[in-house]
């Protein structure tokens, strides 16, 4: 089996919480019915929709992709926007990212998105909405978190399973991770194979092996980290070999984070939950780790809520990433080459 669980005490809860899950899966399933059948109507635009999506409670690297595929899209002469949910945020209705939108506003995601891409980032739970009120103005969109959105028809849905967790112990939530039946990967157009480790590993080929049964196209995704930046000033990783580093990270899968600083003097590492707001408590922290190392590190997302002066005071910096595709081949496929066969069949 690819999924274990850490813990006896965790195979007793999901055990135990199987009618929860049972009920879960039910209600899953008659939603998805009543969109398959018309009971429930669902809206396709004539702008071209991707959704980037995943069957798993967070953690699957969704805002790397997002970016890459926004970016893509830009890059090509595509007048782009994302929507998302702006998970997180504190603001209630639509927001339209910009210059001057903090990362409470907005969410830290979107944000990052938006610092990225320059794309335009529409912050909305109602993505139907969006679409239809946007529609004429973009030539593209981009849905953030959206395979479970069934309000909206997409011309290429794209689904991320994070090579580490994988299907886990293949249940739904809450005795497992899954957010979707793994059958469901049935219904989407692309599957992202993501935070692989060497491509030539054996877990790799394994579990490509397993999703090529859902009868879908597998691509590979990796994060390879490139440089450090405080915002201003950048430097490569290998700056890093003779400092002395904390490292902190608010993000739902830290590992692959903290393993980048394996063979470096890690002296101190924390985490975070997910989409966790710093607040003035935090300033205690960034103390702490300021006096026992010589630079702070920390990922984009969370680095977007950070003040300018607590940047500058506790010469905190972030690892700043590339994303790399790659087919079963192991061969590199450029981003747009990855969607462009959906775009030309809309046309």
């Amino acid at each position: 089996m690819i999924y274990k669980y850490n813990s006896f005490a965790g195979s007793v809860l999901a055990v135990l919480l199987m009618p929860v899950t049972v009920l879960y899966y039910l209600v899953v399933m008659i939603r998805h019915l009543s969109y398959d059948t018309g009971l429930f109507s669902s809206y396709r635009s004539k702008t071209f929709t991707v959704s980037v999506g995943n069957i798993a409670a967070g953690g699957t690297g969704k805002t790397p992709v997002v970016t890459a595929i926004t970016e893509a899209l830009k890059q090509n002469g595509r007048k782009t926007a994302v929507i998302t949910r702006g998970y997180g945020r504190n603001s209630k209705g639509r927001v339209i990212v910009d210059k001057n939108t903090s990362a409470a506003v907005s969410g830290d995601e979107p944000l990052t998105i938006f610092n990225k891409t320059g794309s335009s980032v529409i912050c909305d739970a109602d993505r139907s909405g969006a679409v239809k009120e946007f529609e004429s103005g973009y030539d593209a969109f981009v849905l953030d978190d959206a395979f479970q959105h069934r309000k909206i028809q997409k011309h290429l849905n794209i689904v991320l399973i994070d090579h580490d967790r994988f299907l886990g112990n293949r249940l739904l939530l809450p005795s497992g991770i899954l957010r979707d039946p793994p059958s469901r990967l049935k219904k989407c157009d692309l599957i992202i194979l993501t935070k692989i480790p060497d491509p030539e590993n054996d877990s790799v080929q394994k579990k490509i092996g397993v999703l090529k049964r859902y009868g879908k196209p597998v691509v590979l995704s990796q994060i390879r980290y490139t440089k450090i930046s405080n915002g201003t000033s950048e430097a490569p990783v290998e700056d890093l070999r003779n400092k002395r580093i904390s490292a902190f990270c608010g993000i739902a899968e830290p590992e692959p984070f903290f393993k980048f600083f394996n063979g470096l003097d890690l002296v101190k590492k924390i985490r975070f939950k997910d989409h966790c707001r710093y607040g003035m408590e935090f300033e205690s922290v960034l103390q702490e780790m300021k006096s026992g190392s010589d630079i702070i590190i920390t990922t984009y997302k969370d680095h977007v809520k950070l003040t300018e002066d607590q940047i500058i005071r506790y010469n905190v910096w972030y690892l700043d990433i590339d994303l790399v595709f790659l087919d079963e081949s192991l061969k590199i496929i450029n981003t747009f080459d990855l969607i462009k066969g959906w775009i030309r069949a809309e046309k």
